[in-house]
């Protein structure tokens, strides 16, 4: 073990680069979801960009207004407004990235953890990897970076401090009641990490130690989500008891009991880190609802309703006191404080991740479809100069013109015939000039890309992505595409499909939602007599693991009816991680399905 003094003495930062404007998971180790900036008050997209995979956690962004995407492909991905078409860097994780992010204090370096257990810390000034190891099981929340460059983070079991230098333990420690639920936030003087615990209990373990720093806080049901530090180091956690609620705790830690318990009185858990400001907590439930919650009062001051369960958490812009949330209803909504909505905007696919927000008054958040969308307000081109000389010529009498349409007049598609995962599949549409082409893929195992561009004054759009593994089923190898101009009695249509070949191992589950005791098909295909795993991860963390043998068409069908325990309060979320295990190297993919 390393000692704490020599950690203190050596942190793990490179160059100075900046400090970052929303360094991790709601904004910073505290968790508590506010930055001193004014959010966009349009709905208008100034940029997005389309990633591989479904984006399940909020960005990192850095002072200079470059967001770090977490993508379930196994990517960080960094974006800037400055390229509007591709990322301008990827950090390969090591597995699917479930949870954000961290930068450091001074935005040197980036710290990214995976679902496969590897935590890796790289240099954010050229992309290269400081150190990378293995905490042994997947992370149950964002990496957590001290300002001493110390990185907390921790899987199902136990919770590590990891040197920034060269990511060696310098503790670890299995918490003394239940396993980890969700992610660590630390104390605001960065004495304590407190960790959220299956047996309903926040423990707070010494940041120098590892051990237990008091008794800790007992809360009524099982917190799913992390912990949030106001700027007086109160605590608030919500939690699933019966329906959902949040409670608040004594920065003292003398008590293990709440301040204050506001129940929100519906039958769905609360999953969602509430952000605390202007004297509210908001935060999310299942329920569909967002609440807003007097941290003095102690009850619903408003509550604002959705079409969808709202796991992900809020950004609280002060600067104009805008409140930031995305739903499972396929919606990002901007609310005041008072809870009345100012905008919303349909990406068309549900929103898991919590939003992030931008020194330069961006706002962040990335979809289950891939697409990463940047909110910004976009500067509208100078007038023209009036300074110009009077002309001496006589001005001739304008001919009249009819003034151009913007009603489509044609409309192409062209697409590749069959792509391999991993590689380009790139859309040329040809339309009216100037024109905002609405794209729709649909690929074979129901996951969709939502994407718009423009087409250029030859009256040409392209869109290129890289074609992800595992979008296939056992019968269905063609995405189809469909592409949309123009809006009402002007709309013009047009579809087409491109097939995906086989990637090194493909995964579907047939139906991707189903119930308790139905069954349900799990199909891998690598190739003849290969023998493989597929492991299911419950979003309530319980796990089941198949094996198989795939037959002479390379195919292995695992059928099992679906087990009680896998099923959370609510509709459950289950990961299929499948794996081969009779050859190097051991190729990994993965899907999902959900339970009702």
């Amino acid at each position: 073990m390393i000692a704490a003094a020599a950690l203190l003495a050596q942190p793990g930062f490179g160059s100075a680069q900046s400090a970052p404007s929303w360094s991790t998971f709601q904004e910073s180790p505290q968790h508590n979801g506010v930055l001193n900036v004014s959010g966009p008050t349009t709905r208008t997209v100034a940029n997005e960009w389309t990633l591989p995979s479904p984006v399940n956690a909020a960005a990192a962004v850095d002072g200079s207004g470059n967001a770090y995407v977490p993508d379930t492909d196994g990517n960080v991905y960094e974006l800037s407004a400055s390229n509007a078409t591709a990322p301008i860097r990827t950090f390969a994780a090591g597995g699917p990235v479930y949870v954000s992010p961290a930068l450091s204090a001074d935005g040197s370096v980036l710290v990214v953890a995976s679902n496969s257990g590897q935590v890796t810390e790289f240099k954010t000034s050229d992309g290269s990897k400081v150190w990378s190891v293995n905490i042994g099981g997947g992370a149950t929340g964002p990496p957590v970076i001290a300002s001493n460059g110390t990185v907390f983070v921790a899987n199902g079991a136990t919770v590590f401090a990891l040197a920034g230098t060269d990511g060696s333990t310098v503790w670890k420690t299995s918490t003394p009641s239940g396993s980890v639920t969700a992610g660590l936030t630390l104390s605001l003087d960065g004495n304590t990490v407190y960790v959220p615990t299956s047996a309903n209990q926040i423990v707070p373990l010494a940041a120098s130690t590892g051990k237990t720093n008091g008794g800790g806080y007992y809360t009524a049901g099982k917190p799913d989500s992390a912990p949030a530090v106001d700027s007086t180091g109160t605590v608030y956690v919500t939690t699933g008891i019966g329906g959902g609620d949040i409670e608040a705790f004594s920065p003292s830690g003398t008590s293990s009991s709440p301040i204050w318990t506001f129940v929100t009185n519906a039958t769905q858990p609360s999953r969602s880190t509430p952000a605390i400001a202007n004297g509210l907590a908001v935060f999310g439930d299942d329920d569909q609802n967002v609440y807003g919650v007097s941290t003095t009062g102690h009850t619903a001051t408003w509550v604002f309703k959705t079409a969808g369960p709202v796991s992900g958490s809020p950004a609280i812009a002060t600067g104009n006191n805008m409140i930031y949330i995305g739903s499972q209803d396929g919606n990002v909504y901007a609310l005041d404080t008072n809870g009345n909505q100012k905008w919303a905007y349909a990406t068309g696919t549900p929103i898991l991740a919590s939003p992030a927000l931008g020194n330069d008054h961006s706002l962040w958040i990335g979809s289950t479809s891939g697409v990463v969308y940047r909110f910004a307000a976009v500067q509208a081109p100078p007038p023209p100069s009036s300074t110009a000389p009077p002309s001496t010529t006589p001005t001739p009498t304008p001919t009249p013109t009819t003034t151009p349409t913007t009603t489509p007049t044609t409309l192409k598609l062209h697409v590749s015939g069959k792509v391999t995962p991993g590689k380009k599949e790139t859309f040329t549409i040809t339309t009216t000039p100037n024109t905002k082409v609405n794209i729709h893929v649909s690929f074979p195992n129901g996951d969709q890309i939502y994407r718009h561009v423009t087409s250029n004054a030859s009256g040409v759009a392209t869109y290129s992505f890289k074609v992800p593994a595992s979008k296939i089923t056992r019968t269905k190898h063609y995405a189809a595409v469909h592409i949309a101009v123009g809006a009402g009695a002007t709309k013009k249509q047009i579809t087409g499909k491109f097939g995906i070949k086989f990637a090194h191992i493909d995964v579907s589950a047939q139906p991707r939602s189903t119930k308790v005791g139905k069954t349900i098909q799990i199909y891998v295909h690598v190739g003849k007599n290969v023998k493989i795993q597929a492991r299911l991860i419950s979003a309530n963390q319980h796990t089941v693991t198949l094996y198989g043998k795939c037959g002479r068409k390379g195919w292995a069908q695992m059928g099992f009816k679906v087990p009680s325990k896998l099923k959370g309060k609510g509709t459950t979320k289950v990961r299929v991680v499948a794996r081969v295990n009779s050859r190097s190297p051991h190729y990994t993919t993965t899907t999902n399905f959900t339970i009702h």
